[in-house]
């Protein structure tokens, strides 16, 4: 984990509403089909090599509550039907992780609420932005917002 310092950064992309809650269940589990049609229609459709983002952002309130989640790149040939969110500028951890996805990005997960739920721990969730890039399709970066 490290701490860092983000410029602000416009993506564009697919956006679903879903919870944390919501994703622990096959019915109301949203995000595996948004990165499936997010590739399938837009990722394969721009000039490679080129970065997937996963942006949470519009959180009700903390990891309990719902929050948008958009798959995203930074120039998508056609940005008409696309959402556009900003990567506010800001302090993050970053939190990072290889091996098969989506275990991988799981795995980190668990590693961010762990420490966050950390009694001791030293940092603060901001609930503002967070978001995860992808480079190759076995590494995960995770920027986790903090006050």
């Amino acid at each position: 984990m490290k701490n860092i310092s983000i410029e602000s950064k416009t993506v564009y992309g697919l956006k679903v509403r879903t919870s944390n809650s919501n994703e622990q269940e096959l019915t109301t589990a949203k995000i595996g089909d948004l990165w499936k049609v997010f590739y399938k229609r837009i990722f394969m459709n721009i000039e490679q090599p080129s970065m997937a983002y996963g942006v949470y952002t519009n959180y009700e309130s903390d990891y309990n509550g719902e929050y948008d989640i958009v798959a995203a790149v930074e120039s998508p040939a056609d940005k008409s039907e696309l959402s556009i969110v900003d990567l506010q500028a800001g302090n993050y951890l970053l939190f990072e992780n290889q091996g098969q996805m989506p275990d991988a990005i799981i795995e980190a997960w668990q590693e961010i609420w762990a420490y966050f739920s950390d009694k001791d721990c030293e940092h603060t969730r901001a609930y503002q932005t967070d978001f995860e890039t992808y480079t190759d399709d076995k590494s995960v970066k995770i920027y986790i917002g903090i006050k």
